[in-house]
């Protein structure tokens, strides 16, 4: 990967690695990204390319090093630094970037047998510190649509109760500050918990209830509390009767999408 003027990223395959020699008529990459036993020793491994590509990602990155050997101690070809304090990390709002540093130091380690070792496992690494996109998804409360802010944790109550999302309830069914809303950016997904409510919350989906709390009804000790995590089409039961064989009779339904 290689970056133009324009800003555009270009993918190339380095044509390094298989298992055991060079393929030298394709590589294309300057000699300050080989890793050490393909500079001392003219092998090759799966897990040359793994370096290759991470100190191609560090020299494209600010401060933009024409060589990428100046991030190394000349004798051990070790980082004299962690990645993200020898380049700006801080343009990488999609993943971890302590993650991404830990997994960097991994893929530029001198010896082999201590790297990441196929770009296989180094793509599942990577996926692994990836933060899913934010959607925008909203509920439906009093015939009213509330969009939800993913910067927000938001805790839903009874009228009057100084929740920041009310719900209208002359019955007095739902608890004052019944349950909660939070978008977990590890996930990609809003979470619905309970709050310790009188009368209970659960989820309604595609499969059928998912239990988030029976609800104390008004016993001195709480039950466990699961928190469930939220898709397009579920409804969020606040308050319901428990009519037994995972059958429930719902109070109030907060339509999520």
């Amino acid at each position: 990967m290689i970056r133009r003027r324009n800003n555009d990223p270009v993918l190339i395959d380095f044509g390094t690695s298989k298992y055991g020699y060079i393929q030298s008529h394709t590589i294309i990459s300057g000699k300050d990204i080989h890793p050490p036993e393909l500079k001392m020793k003219g092998e090759a491994r799966p897990s040359t390319d793994v370096y290759m590509w991470a100190a191609t990602v560090m020299k494209i990155m600010k401060p933009y090093a024409d060589d990428f050997s100046k991030y190394l101690e000349s004798s051990t070809f070790k980082l004299i630094y962690p990645p993200c304090r020898l380049v700006d990390c801080r343009t990488l709002t999609r993943i971890d970037r302590r993650k991404f540093d830990d997994i960097l130091i991994k893929c530029l380690d001198p010896d082999h047998s201590k790297r990441i070792t196929s770009g296989h496992e180094l793509l599942s690494m990577l996926k692994g510190i990836s933060i899913p996109p934010v959607v925008h998804n909203y509920i439906i409360v009093n015939g009213r649509r509330i969009d939800l802010d993913p910067n927000k944790k938001y805790v839903i109550g009874r009228e009057g109760s100084g929740a920041n999302i009310e719900v209208v309830d002359p019955q007095k069914h739902i608890s004052r500050k019944h349950a909660e809303l939070w978008f977990d950016r590890r996930r990609g997904k809003w979470i619905v918990s309970d709050r310790h409510s009188t009368n209970g919350t659960l989820v309604i989906k595609s499969d059928g209830p998912h239990l988030v709390c029976s609800g104390n009804r008004g016993k001195p000790v709480s039950p466990p509390v699961y928190p469930v995590e939220l898709d397009p089409g579920d409804k969020i039961v606040l308050a319901f009767k428990d009519k037994g064989g995972n059958m429930y009779d719902p109070y109030i339904e907060i339509p999520f999408y």
